[in-house]
């Protein structure tokens, strides 16, 4: 069996006792509150990491959860509607990084207080800080934050001519799958896929999606960076090598063919990677150039505006975010932490044999930009790079860049 292979069978059976968590800032009142918690769906128990600190706690809340869709444009349809009322049924939020800006610019979240920003900041990668950041102010507790990570099976890298010790580029990568005809899959787990392929691909050519801030944003995808993504997407087309981000690439990559697959770190907890994980291998993400941006989404929480006990909820949050769950959640789930520190620990970096790999990504992860109107150049990316046969060069990035425009301006649906 694999290290990653047994990595699986510890984490089934990793314990989340946590010792001490009762100073995680819960109430001593003796009445008991009852925190809501809305959850995206993950690959750990959350309820259990909720019971955890709801017993370190000491009887001062209890925890309620509920899940949003697994969806990302369904979980935005569900948070604007709870969220833009006077909706006191919704205590605490767990936010996907792509979300928080508008969120917040929407003033939907309760204030973070000055101890809060420095308890929930310390330590956290800048990717992740980053993303929970408004204005030079966070605004959630930056949670999990996965970096996406070249994943292969058995000997396929060592048999495409790829050295996994250092960093492999985008052709190299290419050409190997090509030459042994083995797929690289790429992982759309909830609908954005394609978006974080571009903005990796564009960062990595030390590009920009867009500039600016809310108020002056400015889309910038037709550049030598846009037309280096679109000429990365071109390559992997025409040597038939994938058919881009799709929602089963786990099951595909463990399937016949299956060489290569680019998803998040967390992926090793999907059913079909179990079944193949004798002969799991995982690298960082490819380069361009010897640049790494690998792309990077997580959760960070936040208590809601009207949430009717703000005090209970940030002492949820601030339990769930210390260094015991949060190592408690890498070896349960696979998610990465927020915190790259949380990778120091021998035990994890026993039980998770991509701890290292995890690690060294964290600091060079790329979030999509932190910005209210994302969702809108999300679908304008979605509609002018899919499919991926109909990605130019010569058009794509001019088009991209009209749409998402016209999208941020109101003109566009």
């Amino acid at each position: 069996m694999s290290v990653i292979g047994r990595a699986i069978a510890h984490g089934a059976a990793a314990c989340l006792a946590v010792a001490g968590l009762a100073a995680c800032g819960a109430d001593d009142s003796t009445d008991e509150a009852v925190v809501d918690w809305f959850v995206v769906p993950g690959r750990g128990d959350q309820a259990a990491l909720a019971d955890t600190c709801a017993d370190a706690s000491g009887g001062a809340y209890t925890v309620r959860l509920h899940q949003l869709p697994a969806d990302q444009d369904d979980r935005h349809t569900e948070l604007v509607r709870r969220l833009s009322g006077a909706n006191s049924s919704v205590d605490v939020v767990s936010l996907d990084t792509q979300l928080i800006a508008e969120m917040a610019g929407a003033g939907f979240l309760a204030p973070v207080s000055s101890s809060q920003q420095q308890t929930w900041s310390e330590g956290v990668a800048p990717g992740a800080l980053a993303a929970s950041t408004r204005e030079g102010a966070l605004v959630a507790a930056p949670w999990w934050f996965d970096p996406q990570l070249l994943w292969f099976r058995g000997l396929t890298a060592e048999r495409a001519g790829l050295d996994i010790t250092k960093p492999i580029t985008w052709d190299d990568l290419i050409a190997g799958a090509s030459r042994l005809g083995v797929s690289i899959q790429i992982d759309d787990v909830d609908g954005t896929g394609m978006s974080e392929w571009v903005a990796g691909l564009v960062a990595a050519h030390e590009g920009t999606l867009v500039t600016g801030s809310d108020g002056s944003t400015a889309v910038t995808l037709d550049s030598d960076a846009g037309r280096g993504a679109a000429s990365v997407i071109e390559f992997y087309r025409d040597s038939s090598v994938g058919p881009g981000p799709q929602p089963d690439a786990t099951t595909r990559f463990a399937g016949a063919g299956g060489g290569f697959l680019l998803a998040r770190s967390s992926a090793l907890s999907d059913a079909a990677m179990q079944i193949i994980a004798p002969e799991l291998g995982a690298t960082a993400y490819p380069v361009i150039a010897d640049r790494a941006a690998p792309p990077a989404a997580g959760i960070s929480l936040a208590v809601a505006r009207d949430s009717d006990d703000a005090r209970a909820s940030a002492a949820l949050i601030s339990c769930l975010v210390a260094p015991e769950q949060q190592r408690a959640l890498v070896i349960e789930s696979g998610h990465g932490a927020a915190r790259p520190a949380t990778y120091d620990d021998k035990i994890l970096q026993r039980d998770t044999p991509t701890a290292a790999t995890v690690q060294t990504s964290l600091l060079t992860a790329q979030p999509v930009p932190p910005l209210p109107r994302w969702t809108a150049i999300r679908r304008a990316i979605d509609r002018t790079w899919r499919p991926i046969a109909e990605v130019s060069v010569s058009a794509t990035p001019e088009e991209s860049q009209r749409e998402a425009a016209s999208a941020i301006s109101g003109e566009l649906p």
